[in-house]
């Protein structure tokens, strides 16, 4: 046994010592030189900045992509094409990784005869590769199918993800085909757009959801996830089958999940200690089958402002402690920031500066967020008006 730890320990310090690390943009001026010319191990880091580029994959496993973080390393497709295409088949198990970035501004609409792939993938394009990704956010991208990615026979793994503003025709979000088991564990995927599957467009595949949070997205068929089904030459029809655990779907529309109707499909869902806005009634099963298991609830998760992006929720929210062994349900805990009420301008003080902003808001009909109009309504009957000044004003005279 001991003559085996050391072999292994020879073994895994050789491997370290042929790995290298290539730095962008000082050593390397793009992304996509860096990584072409990495091999199997090495790591790209990547310094803050904006980079305009349309990446291809090489037919490299195990390349360590790392941004300097997703606040302030950003990959831009410039509209051009999809931001990263994976179309080389990686093999095996892939120890590819992508950390510390925004993927942005890819587009993926030219659906020519002879490369329809081209139309597939507006953020990122994944070919029977399986990448990990983490802290990573993935927006404002758009494709005729998998506005934010589209994955084809990949089994990637997600992890700290936002996947958000992005659009399409088929799967807003995402678009997940042909037996893909992909995993997603804390990921938000939310204000996505796309006729068919807002945030996702399942087409005979297996996730597996972990603390995710679906909310925002639209479509006219599955706000939320849409199910369909492939019919193979050979007659054979393959539904999808995903798991979701402690997660939320909250606020999509016109409805959460959605099972496209054929009555020879063999679509399932199986959903345990979940908040499912509706409830069980409120998913569009047609002839699909959901297992509806212990813990899920169907109530306001109370996120602290989902209008600007943030899903963090209120300290007496529903979901919390309400996952499977005491876990929260969703994406994030506790958030929302203490405020003052009547402090509309949010710079820790009540003064006449409120009163001027919150008389802007009234007479201009401003659109208001959920944390704005809480701070303004100082009557807490759920409006913001003339009411609200005068008890406002008040205040400040009293104080």
């Amino acid at each position: 046994m001991e003559g085996m730890i050391k072999k292994l320990t020879i073994l895994l310090l050789l491997s370290l010592s042929y790995s290298s690390t290539l730095l962008v943009p000082d050593e390397y001026s793009t992304i996509q030189s860096a990584i072409d010319a990495a091999s199997e191990g090495d790591s790209v880091l990547v310094s803050a900045g904006t980079y305009y580029e349309n990446i291809v994959w090489p037919a490299t496993n195990g390349i360590k992509l790392i941004g300097s973080g997703e606040e302030n390393c950003i990959i831009d497709g410039n509209e051009l094409a999809s931001v990263i295409r994976f179309e080389e088949d990686l093999g095996g198990i892939s120890t590819t990784l992508i950390t510390g970035f925004t993927i942005q501004n890819g587009n993926a609409q030219d659906c020519g005869y002879t490369d329809s792939h081209r139309c597939r993938g507006g953020g990122m394009y994944l070919y029977f590769s399986s990448p990990t990704f983490t802290n990573v956010i993935i927006s404002d991208n758009s494709a005729y199918q998998g506005g934010g990615m589209y994955l084809l026979s990949s089994n990637p793994t997600f992890t700290n993800v936002i996947i958000s503003d992005n659009s399409a025709t088929h799967g807003g979000a995402i678009y997940i085909s042909s037996s893909t088991t992909p995993t997603f564990t804390n990921v938000t995927i939310s204000d996505n757009l796309a006729p068919y599957g807002g945030g996702m467009y399942l087409l005979s595949s297996n996730p597996t959801f972990t603390n995710v949070t679906f909310s925002g997205n639209s479509a006219t068929y599955g706000g939320g996830i849409l199910f369909l089904y492939n019919i193979h030459h050979s007659g054979q029809i393959d539904g999808s089958s995903p798991t979701l655990t402690n997660s939320i779907l909250w606020g999509n529309s016109p409805e959460e999940i959605y099972f496209w109707e054929f009555e020879s499909a063999v679509h399932s869902i199986t959903i345990s200690y979940s908040d499912i806005q509706g409830g069980e009634a409120g998913i569009v099963a047609n002839d699909g089958t959901v297992y509806w298991e212990d813990g899920n609830i169907d109530a306001d998760p109370l996120f602290c402002d989902a209008e600007n992006g943030d899903f963090t929720v209120e300290s007496d929210s529903p979901v919390l402690g309400a996952g499977q062994d005491g876990a929260d349900m969703g994406a994030y805990g506790v958030g929302c920031e203490p405020f003052i009420a009547g402090d509309v301008t949010q710079d820790g003080l009540v003064n006449v500066s409120d009163i001027v902003l919150l008389v802007n808001w009234i007479l201009s009909d401003t659109s208001l967020t959920d944390l704005e109009v809480t701070i303004a309504d100082m009557t807490n009957d759920g409006l913001v008006n003339v009411l609200d000044i005068v008890a406002l004003v008040n205040i400040i005279l009293s104080n």
